[in-house]
Formats: C-alpha cells, sequence, structure tokens
C-alpha cells in the first residue's frame, strides 16, 4: 500500500496513549492514517519480507516486489505474470516446474536476502519449511553460519525509519541483489521464472510510452538511507546467532 502517517509519528502517538496522554480516538485514528489502501502494510514484516525472498528465489517477475497495486505498472505486471505463467505450465512454451528453481542455490540465495534485509526472523521457521518441501534440511545452523558472513544492508521499519516504500524508492530489491552478487555472497547460476539467472534481477520495471520494460536499477541508493553499499554495511552481519544452553530453563 502507498505510505500513509509516517512510522515515527505513528510511534509517538502510540506512546502517548500507553501514558494515557492521548485517548483511543485519537490512537484509532492514528492506525486508520497509517494503513488506509489496498495491498501489503508498509513495514517490514513477515509479508513484505516474503515478498523479497520470492523474488530473490527467482519466483517472481524481476523489480515486482513491492509495486503498490492499483497503478499502472502493478497492472502490467499482473499481465506479464500471467502470461509468463502460461509459458512456463506443462502445455506451454517454456516448461520449468518450481522443482526446477527452489534447488540449495535458491534457499541460500534466500537465507542471504533474508540476513541481509534484517527480515521477519518467522521465516526463520517458514524456509525450513519451504525447503523441506523442496526435499532440501536446512535448520538454524544454517541461518547462523550465514548470518555471520552477511552484512546488514538495509534497514526498513521496524529495523529502521523507512517503510517499504521508501526502500523501494531507494533502490530495492534491485539494488539489494545487485549489492550481494557483487559481494559474491549470492548464487547467479539458478533458474528463474523469468528465464535468465539472477543477474537479471538488478533490473526495474518500469513503463516507457505504456509498454512495460526492465532497465538498470540504481547502482547507488538514496531516500532515508535505507540501504546501503555491501562494504560499508549498517552491521557486519545479519544479526540472527543461535544461542544454545539452558537459559530458556530458568
Amino acid at each position: 500500500m502507498t505510505s500513509g502517517l509516517p512510522n515515527q509519528e505513528k510511534a509517538r502517538i502510540r506512546q502517548a496513549h500507553a501514558e494515557g496522554r492521548i485517548d483511543r480516538t485519537a490512537l484509532l485514528e492514528s492506525e486508520s492514517q497509517s494503513y488506509h489502501d489496498a495491498g501489503t502494510c508498509t513495514f517490514y514484516g513477515t509479508a513484505n519480507s516474503n515478498q523479497m525472498l520470492m523474488e530473490i528465489m527467482g519466483l517472481h517477475l524481476p523489480g515486482s516486489a513491492f509495486v503498490n497495486p492499483n497503478t499502472a505498472l502493478r497492472e502490467a505486471l499482473t499481465r506479464a505474470a500471467a502470461q509468463r505463467a502460461a509459458q512456463l505450465w506443462a502445455h506451454g512454451n517454456d516448461y520449468r516446474p518450481l522443482s526446477q528453481i527452489v534447488d540449495e542455490r535458491a534457499i541460500v540465495n534466500a537465507i542471504v536476502g533474508l540476513l541481509a534485509t534484517g527480515g521477519s526472523t518467522n521465516h526463520t521457521i517458514h524456509l525450513v519449511a519451504m525447503a523441506r518441501a523442496a526435499g532440501i534440511i536446512i535448520d538454524w545452523d544454517d541461518f547462523s553460519a550465514l548470518s555471520a558472513a552477511v552484512p546488514l544492508i538495509a534497514r526498513v521499519y521496524p529495523n529502521g525509519s523507512a517503510d517499504i516504500n521508501h526502500f523501494h524508492a531507494a533502490g530495492g530489491t534491485a539494488f539489494v541483489i545487485r549489492e550481494l552478487l557483487g559481494a559474491g555472497l549470492l548464487h547467479a547460476d539458478v533458474r528463474t521464472v523469468n528465464g535468465t539467472d539472477l543477474h537479471a534481477y538488478t533490473q526495474e520495471p518500469w513503463l516507457d510510452a505504456g509498454k512495460l520494460s526492465w532497465r538498470d536499477g540504481p547502482h547507488r541508493a538514496a531516500i532515508f538511507r535505507s540501504c546501503v553499499r555491501w562494504a560499508d554495511p549498517f552491521s557486519a552481519d545479519g544479526g540472527l546467532k543461535l544461542l544454545r544452553g539452558n537459559l530458556a530453563a530458568r
């Protein structure tokens, strides 16, 4: 959805309500101003993290994860996705079953993308299940090991002040994938629904005289510093670490 009330203002009003300084009516008005349009919410929770994962796994058309609904670009991407799906099924001209796309490389790319963007920790469960459905076994040790090697290069609310629209405008998935490929942290040689390898996902969609096309995504991020170069990250690691011991029992 499009951006509503800024996250910092929303947090201020929630805090004021918790302290009894404003009433419930004012709180609900704030919430209404924050979430008032079609599409997934603007913070980087489970839904938007999953959008990023589908793109970095090559299961979306490039750059389509965070294009808002009810826009000309979204409608063009929806038509293109439907046409591509018809080509990919068994009676199409480019049969490409899911089992040929979701392999070990795609799963590693998904974990790396999650860590690099500070995505929802719910996916430490969801990705394990997705991998298992593909016949691939991963566990939290894999998340922890990769986290030690993957820098945090995006900060999106609640992990930063920018919302998902700011992140998308700053370069979004195209910028993140370009940076991670440049750092040697992603498998480029994967199969995707786009029919190309992962380098195609460093491009962004746009309407060229009303016709859907793709162009190079930005090489330098901007706006709210929601994403940065891998060589100058927000954090040297992905922020997830598997802890062991008896702490939970006490």
